[in-house]
C-alpha cells in the first residue's frame, strides 16, 4: 500500500484530505509542522510528501529541502494559494514534482497524487538499477571524464582562435611592409633613370673632347698644347673606363632589383597562402568545437583529439615559416639599402664631376 505525508498547519485540512483518500487505498500520514513532518519521513516509507507552502516556523520549500537531505528521490507535491504561485515556481525549479491549487479538485488533487507515487517507484527502480550495474557506473565515470576533456578541448580552441586571430594581423602588417617596399623599389628604379641619363651626358662630354683633340692634332700646336691635350686624353679615357664601370655595376643592380621584385611577389603570394591556410585551420577548429558542443558533452574522440593536435603542429610550422620570411624579407630591405647609398654615392661621384668641368 502506498503512503502519503500530508503537511499542514491547519487540522481541518488533515481531516478534508482523510476523507478525500478514504477509498482510494493510499494510507496517510500526517504532520502540523515542517520538523514533525521531517521526522514522520525519517520513520517511515512515504512515497510522496503532499505539502502546504506557507506554514509557520518551516516553509514548504525548506521542509523540501530538508527532505531532499534525507532522501534525494523523494517526491513532493506543493499545496498553494493563487497568490503564491512564485513560490511554487522556485519550488519546481528545485526539483519538486507538481503543485496543487487551493481549493482542490479532488479527482486533479488524487492524480496528482497517483502520478507522482508511480514517479516515486520509478526513481526507487532506477537507483537500485543503477547501484546494481557496474558497467553503468563505469560508463558514467567514462562519461565524466570525457566532459572533462571537452572543456579542456574548448579552452584549447578558444586559445588557438586567440593565437590564429593573432597571426592574421600579422599577416595584415607584413601586407604593409611589402607594399612599402615596392614602393621603395619603384623609386630605385627612377634613381636609376635619371643615372643612365648622367651617363649619357658623360659620354656626350668624352665625345666632344675626342673632337676636339682630333681637330688640335691637324694643326700646328706648341709642345705645352700636345702636353695638356696628351693629359685632357688620358683622363677622359679614365672617364670614359669609369663610367662603363658604372654602366656594368648598374646592369647588374637592374639584374638584382628585378629579382628582387619577383622574390618578393612570391613572397607576398606564400604569405597570401599562408593566411589562407591559417583561416582554413581556424574554421576546421570551429567546426570541430561546433561538433563537440552537439555531442551533448560526450567530449572528443581519439580521432578529433589527434586531428587538434596536428592542428597546432600546423599552426607552430606557419609560425616558424612566417619568422623565416620575415627575416628573408628584412634582409633583402637591407641589401635594397644598401644599393640605395651605393647609387647615392655615384650619383654625388658624377654630379662633382659635371661642376668641376
Amino acid at each position: 500500500m502506498a503512503q502519503v505525508l500530508i503537511v499542514d498547519d491547519i487540522e481541518g485540512v488533515h481531516e478534508m484530505l482523510d476523507l478525500v483518500f478514504e477509498d482510494t487505498g493510499i494510507e496517510l500520514h500526517h504532520a502540523l509542522s515542517g520538523e514533525d513532518a521531517v521526522n514522520v519521513f525519517s520513520a517511515n516509507t512515504i512515497d510522496l510528501v503532499l505539502t502546504d507552502i506557507e506554514m509557520p516556523g518551516m516553509s514548504g520549500l525548506e521542509l523540501f529541502s530538508a527532505l531532499k537531505n534525507v532522501d534525494e528521490r523523494v517526491v513532493v507535491v506543493m499545496m498553494t494559494a493563487a497568490e503564491s504561485r512564485d513560490f511554487v515556481l522556485k519550488a519546481l525549479r528545485l526539483g519538486a514534482y507538481d503543485y496543487i491549487e487551493k481549493p482542490y479538485d479532488e479527482d486533479e488533487l488524487i492524480d496528482v497524487v497517483q502520478r507522482g507515487i508511480v514517479e516515486r517507484q520509478q526513481r526507487l527502480h532506477a537507483a537500485t538499477v543503477d547501484g546494481n550495474n557496474p558497467e553503468l557506473i563505469d560508463e558514467m565515470e567514462r562519461l565524466r571524464e570525457e566532459l572533462n576533456s571537452f572543456e579542456e578541448a574548448k579552452t584549447e580552441n578558444e586559445r588557438l582562435a586567440a593565437e590564429l586571430e593573432m597571426v592574421r594581423n600579422e599577416l595584415t602588417d607584413r601586407k604593409t611592409h611589402d607594399k612599402a617596399l615596392k614602393q621603395k623599389l619603384t623609386e630605385l628604379e627612377l634613381k636609376e633613370g635619371a643615372m643612365k641619363t648622367m651617363e649619357n651626358v658623360m659620354k656626350e662630354r668624352m665625345n666632344a673632347f675626342k673632337s676636339a683633340e682630333r681637330e688640335q692634332s691637324g694643326g700646328g700646336i706648341s709642345v705645352e698644347a700636345q702636353a695638356e691635350l696628351q693629359r685632357l686624353k688620358e683622363e677622359l679615357e679614365m672617364k670614359e673606363t669609369e663610367l662603363q664601370s658604372m654602366e656594368t655595376s648598374i646592369q647588374e643592380r637592374e639584374l638584382f632589383l628585378q629579382e628582387s621584385e619577383e622574390s618578393l611577389f612570391e613572397k607576398g603570394q606564400r604569405l597570401q597562402e599562408i593566411e589562407t591556410e591559417l583561416e582554413q585551420l581556424r574554421e576546421d577548429l570551429g567546426k570541430q568545437g561546433a561538433r563537440s558542443g552537439a555531442s551533448g558533452g560526450e567530449g572528443l574522440s581519439a580521432e578529433e583529439l589527434s586531428e587538434l593536435e596536428n592542428m597546432r603542429s600546423q599552426i607552430k610550422e606557419k609560425e616558424e615559416e612566417l619568422v623565416a620570411r620575415e627575416r628573408s624579407l628584412a634582409k633583402t630591405e637591407r641589401l635594397i639599402k644598401a644599393r640605395e647609398q651605393f647609387l647615392a654615392q655615384s650619383e654625388t661621384i658624377l654630379f662633382g664631376d659635371k661642376e668641376d668641368e
